[in-house]
């Protein structure tokens, strides 16, 4: 119960994210809501390369990730016969919003944490250069070319409610570029730094009514050195508010399957659930990370960026769900078309 040793399964000759990100959280930036490392084992070789085999860290005590809470809460909540919100004028998310708000305080702390300037220019903050800016854009341009093409491409495989979903967006594909464009990212001053790079609930271990964060490896279909580059810490927050979305989604979906009819009804409370549970973790979020030169200063960017790296997820999602989990498709394609139709509200 002291200790908890990691053996990687998957071997690569270089630098190993999770054995130097948690030795800078450890050793440099002292962040206490990780689990600390003790140590590594490595094989290095004649010509300096070296691969990490074990890394030993200390052992957190907890009752299990937050994505398996998340949903087991709202499905519970679903399930009552009487929703408490037809009944009182109390909110019956409040103790959760609490602990999501709480989330959003420890998400800051980490990014504040990576931000601390330690003499390592593996981990100093730089500024995020305008040439920065247009290779994003680009690249998620591309991205969202590709990923729409696809999805209409593969619109006759598609069952009837996905297909007229599927014709919406692409509809909407002048709106989703222009929101992506070199332009909406323009007048934004902000520094890129190392983040977590795969944040979403089941990275987040409850322990007791606080939080540890985890795996702090990157997207391991990256190659090791593009994960370890510099970016906007708020494509962790993007991250979590994607991973909200799938919660909604999966309750819904567990509550509906017997009796489809029920979906007019769950539908509100899963989008109202959401909108307050991502409202709460954004609200700890700016608390905490007041001060760091990640945060834009000027009004409405950092809620720019955020929109940015959403889409950006929602596309990468909508790729990998249509590649290997064709069911659960409907997750990021709805999220887009209701982003994309809040924003026309809007303009």
């Amino acid at each position: 119960d002291k200790l908890f040793l990691k053996g990687y399964r998957r071997l690569q000759f270089g630098t190993n994210l999770e054995v130097e990100v948690g030795r800078y959280l450890t050793e440099h930036s002292h962040y206490p809501n990780v689990a600390p490392v003790a140590g590594s084992v490595e094989y290095l070789r004649a010509d300096g390369q070296k691969m990490s085999l074990v890394l030993l860290q200390g052992f957190t005590e907890n009752q299990g990730d937050s994505w398996r809470f998340a949903v087991d809460y709202l499905e519970r909540f679903l399930s009552k016969p009487k929703l408490e919100s037809e009944e009182s004028e109390l909110n019956p998310h409040a103790y959760f919003l609490s602990l999501m708000e709480l989330l959003g305080c420890r998400t800051g702390e980490l990014h504040q944490a990576f931000g601390l300037s330690a003499g390592d220019t593996a981990f100093e903050p730089e500024p995020i250069t305008p040439e920065d800016f247009a290779s994003w854009s680009g690249a998620l341009q591309a991205d969202a070319i590709a990923t729409l093409n696809e999805l209409e491409s593969r619109r006759s495989d598609l069952p009837e409610n996905l297909r007229a979903a599927s014709d919406q967006l692409s509809s909407l594909r002048p709106a989703v570029l222009d929101l992506i464009s070199p332009k909406a990212l323009s007048g934004i001053s902000a520094a890129k730094m190392r983040y977590h790079g795969d944040y979403h609930l089941g990275q987040v271990l409850r322990v007791d009514n606080d939080f540890v964060i985890i795996d702090f490896e990157g997207e391991p279909g990256r190659p090791m050195e593009e994960r370890r580059q510099k970016h906007s810490p708020l494509r962790d927050v993007a991250g979590m508010l994607r991973s909200f979305s799938y919660v909604a989604a999966v309750a819904a979906n567990t509550e509906t399957v017997v009796h489809p009819a029920d979906r007019s009804r769950i539908g509100p409370l899963v989008e109202d659930w959401e909108q307050q549970v991502s409202s709460a973790f954004l609200e700890g979020y700016r608390k905490a990370i007041e001060g760091c030169p990640a945060w834009p200063e000027e009004p409405g960017a950092a809620e720019r960026l955020i929109r940015f790296f959403v889409i950006d997820k929602a596309f990468y999602e909508m790729r990998y769900e249509m590649n290997n989990r064709p069911d659960w498709l409907s997750i990021p394609l709805f999220s887009l078309i209701r982003l994309l139709d809040a924003q026309t509200e809007t303009l």
